[in-house]
């Protein structure tokens, strides 16, 4: 088991560095782990290490007499060895916060119980995902992802009635969070760039926080022969205190096993679920259509047989935003789980 791993590094460690002691000494015992909230037999796959598992089978086809074979669950399975994955991280993490502890002069058990709570928040967490990623499995299907795109389908005029981008146009948002008020512009460019071998739109997102710049990101468009709006990719720029912070979110289709998703599909139609993203442990955005005669006011105007969409990611459990689209212009008004709104304000030729 990992937390047996850990356990084991830490009795290492222990017998290696410190004196004798009249405290018991740390001996391979499991740290408390959260039981996954399905049963074994859907997660076997997932290898030996995963705790309550049967531990005889491996990624490798059943072995007789010890497990029975698989179903051919594939999205499952990604679910359980990406929590596996987490697991370890976080085993990693507990141990490197321990010898920095100690590092500073701490003892050594004070440094394993000020590191433990951390490690098992991020334990927690990770159950908490894996059942997220379990929920889009049921939703999308247990198929493999993996869209293969010919980019002879493919267009950088984006006119899908629903999410149309017009080169020079630019749709100004208010956004109310608990941190302020956003100001959010979002600019197609006349450029477009090369994405995995398709010609994309560039769309350009800058984000400002009460006047300061917190967000500068690049998004990627093309749409299909058949009009559905593909997703290929992001350059996303954090900011904070004025300066440039990190990429994070940032993925390209292509590349490190990235895959393009479906902004806006063809034919919305109510219940239809889809990827709009995919870069596991990064960018895993999902949509559900909700309703295709939705109304909804905005400070810019009241719009009538508008798309409304559920968006969420599993990396995010529980949250969720509200989206709707309006014909000739896309995006104008967004409700989070958290209470954020986002609507449209103006729009500038």
């Amino acid at each position: 088991m990992l937390s047996t791993i850990v356990a084991s590094s830490l009795a290492a460690l222990a017998a290696a560095s410190f004196p004798p002691s009249p405290r018991p000494a740390l001996v391979p015992v499991a740290l408390p782990v959260p039981t996954p909230s399905v049963p074994a037999t859907r997660l076997w796959m997932a290898g030996a290490t995963l705790p309550g598992l049967c531990a005889p089978c491996t990624l490798a086809p059943a072995m007789p007499g010890l497990c029975s074979a698989p179903r051919e669950d594939t999205c499952s399975k990604v679910a359980a060895i990406a929590m596996h994955a987490s697991h370890t991280e976080a085993a990693a993490d507990f141990l490197v916060q321990i010898a920095a502890r100690i590092s500073s002069g701490s003892s050594f058990w004070k440094a394993y119980k000020d590191s433990e709570e951390a490690y098992l928040d991020a334990i927690r967490e990770a159950g908490k995902v894996f059942d997220a990623r379990l929920h889009v499995c049921k939703l999308v299907g247990e198929a493999a992802y993996d869209p293969d795109l010919d980019p002879k389908d493919f267009s950088s005029t984006v006119d899908h009635p629903y999410f149309p981008l017009k080169p020079g146009r630019t749709l100004v948002y208010r956004k109310k969070t608990n941190e302020g008020v956003e100001v959010i512009r979002v600019t197609t460019k006349s450029e477009t760039i090369d994405i995995d071998g398709i010609e994309c739109r560039i769309i350009r997102d800058v984000v400002k926080l009460d006047g300061d710049l917190i967000e500068d990101t690049f998004d990627w468009y093309a749409q299909d022969k058949c009009g559905n709006v593909w997703y290929l990719g992001e350059i996303a720029k954090n900011y904070e205190d004025g300066r440039l912070h990190d990429l994070d979110g940032s993925w390209t289709s292509g590349e490190d096993q990235a895959k393009p998703g479906i902004l806006m599909p063809a034919k919305p139609s109510v219940g239809l679920a889809y990827r709009q993203e995919y870069y596991l442990g990064v960018a895993e955005d999902l949509a559900r259509v909700v309703r295709t005669d939705a109304k909804v006011t905005t400070q810019y105007g009241t719009f009538e047989n508008c798309i409304e969409t559920e968006d969420w990611t599993p990396l995010e459990p529980g949250s969720f935003e509200r989206k709707f689209y309006a014909r000739g212009i896309g995006f104008v008004y967004g409700k989070s789980s958290s209470g954020d709104t986002v609507e449209l304000v103006r729009i500038r030729e």
